[in-house]
């Protein structure tokens, strides 16, 4: 019994397609390009980690705020004022803080992202020189035939041109 549902499970298992195969082949290719920068991901988890804490904290200033008008009515609006003053300065003071952490964790993702680029650009260029250089190597693309088919086309390109100015000035051959 054990042995037929194991079995069942296994063929009835989702069979992975070739693009996301593809596509993990390329987010490992991507983030082995980015072992040089590894010590941006702790940076980024605190930082989102202080981003993550600024939530609750607004809640609890915000609670004491409005619980502080609340007290108006008890302890007189005068006593209220200091309670208030002192919410809204640290509603003020963990906005500020959360919009710094924002500021750090989008700078230090483009940076990221910059230096993945520049890493992708010398690559793409490295690969252009190399298809260069290989195309220079072939024997039917030497230099000395290259040259020779350019002198043939520039003695063409001189004959139309002659030929061409002769019509325009009305000379005749």
């Amino acid at each position: 019994m054990f042995m037929g549902v194991l079995s069942v499970a296994y063929h009835c298992r989702p069979v992975k397609s070739e693009a996301s195969i593809r596509s993990a082949e390329i987010w490992g290719r991507l983030f082995g390009l980015m072992r040089l920068y590894w010590w941006v991901w702790p940076i980024a988890f605190l930082i989102i980690i202080a981003e993550a804490a600024g939530a609750p904290l607004e809640a609890i200033f915000f609670n004491a705020a409005i619980l502080s008008l609340f007290e108006s009515e008890k302890i007189g609006v005068e006593a209220m004022y200091p309670m208030l003053d002192q919410a809204v300065l640290c509603l003020v003071l963990v906005g500020l803080g959360s919009g710094v952490a924002v500021l750090c964790q989008n700078a230090l993702f483009t940076y990221l992202q910059e230096c993945l680029c520049m890493i992708l650009r010398q690559m793409a260029f490295a690969s252009t020189i190399r298809m260069d250089m290989a195309f220079f190597d072939a024997p039917e693309n030497q230099t000395g035939s290259i040259l020779v088919s350019l002198e043939r086309q520039h003695r063409v390109v001189i004959v139309i041109v002659v030929r061409a100015r002769a019509s325009i000035h009305g000379c005749r051959d």
